[in-house]
C-alpha cells in the first residue's frame, strides 16, 4: 500500500471518521523466510499454483459495522474451477460476513455441491509488544492460536496479524475481526495476505448478509467434513 493513500485516508478520516464506505484490497504473497527457518519442503502442489498467486486478491468491504470479505471475482476469469478452489484457499474460500451490531460472524461457502453457512466465533487474540513500520504505518502484532482436529491428527494452528490502531477499523481478512484497529498484514504459515489499496466510496454501499446455505456451526462443520470426507472425495474428485 502506497504511502499517500495512507495520507488521504488520515485526511478523509479527520473530516468523516468511521462514516466512510471503504474496500480493502489484500494480495497474498509466500514468506520464503518462514519456509527456511521452519526446514519445510512446500508441497509440489503449492509450487504448481504459487504464479497465480500474483493474480489472486480479496476485497474487504466496510461500512459502519458491518464488512464483507470475499475473492476477487475477476481472479475467477478463465481459471479452472478446480484451480480455483485450491489457490483460494491461501485466502479464505466463499464469503466472510461480520455484524458488529449483533455480533454475527459468518462464512458462507460451496463446498462438494452444498452451500453452508457457517456460524464461526471470533479468534481470540494475545496481544504482544512488538512493533513494524509496513509503507508508513506503525503496526503492532497480536496472534490467534486455534486447535484443528482432521480426522488424522490434533495441531495448533498459529495466524499472525499486524494492525494499526492508527486506523480505528476492528476489521480484517477473513474471520480475523476484533483487534483495536486495521490489519494490514496476515500471516498463516507460509502465506501472507497484505493490504494494497484502500478505496473510499462516495456512493451508499449497502452490505448484505448471506442467507443461503445449511447451517452449522464451525465445530459442527469440521466434525461434517471429518465425517464424510472420504465420501465426498470419492464422490466429487474421482468420478472423473
Amino acid at each position: 500500500m502506497k504511502k499517500l493513500i495512507y495520507l488521504q485516508f488520515l485526511l478523509l478520516s479527520s473530516i468523516s471518521a468511521m462514516s466512510q464506505s471503504l474496500v480493502c484490497n489484500y494480495n497474498v504473497k509466500v514468506d520464503s523466510t518462514y519456509l527456511k527457518e521452519k526446514n519445510i519442503n512446500v508441497h509440489e502442489i503449492f509450487y504448481t499454483y504459487t504464479k497465480y498467486l500474483d493474480k489472486l486478491s480479496y476485497k474487504l468491504t466496510i461500512k459502519d459495522g458491518e464488512s464483507h470479505y470475499a475473492v476477487n471475482p475477476d481472479f475467477k476469469k478463465g481459471l479452472d474451477e478446480n484451480l480455483v478452489k485450491v489457490v483460494q484457499s491461501v485466502g479464505g474460500r466463499g464469503v466472510y460476513y461480520f455484524d458488529k451490531s449483533n455480533d454475527k460472524l459468518l462464512n458462507q461457502k460451496f463446498f462438494f455441491g452444498e452451500i453452508y453457512l457457517i456460524e464461526q466465533e471470533k479468534p481470540t487474540w494475545n496481544y504482544t509488544n512488538q512493533t513494524k513500520v509496513i509503507d508508513g504505518i506503525m503496526c503492532f502484532k497480536a496472534f490467534s492460536l486455534k486447535k484443528i482436529d482432521n480426522g488424522k491428527r490434533q495441531f495448533t494452528k498459529t495466524t499472525i496479524a499486524w494492525y494499526a490502531p492508527s486506523l480505528p477499523y476492528s476489521f480484517g481478512p477473513m474471520n480475523f475481526i476484533g483487534l483495536p484497529g486495521l490489519i494490514i498484514e496476515l500471516q498463516e504459515n507460509e502465506a501472507v495476505l497484505y493490504l494494497d489499496k484502500i478505496e473510499f466510496l462516495n456512493s451508499d454501499v449497502k452490505i448484505n448478509a448471506p442467507t443461503e446455505g445449511i447451517r452449522m456451526t464451525d465445530s459442527q462443520y469440521e466434525k461434517h467434513l471429518i465425517e464424510n470426507g472420504e465420501i465426498f472425495l470419492k464422490n466429487q474428485i474421482f468420478k472423473n
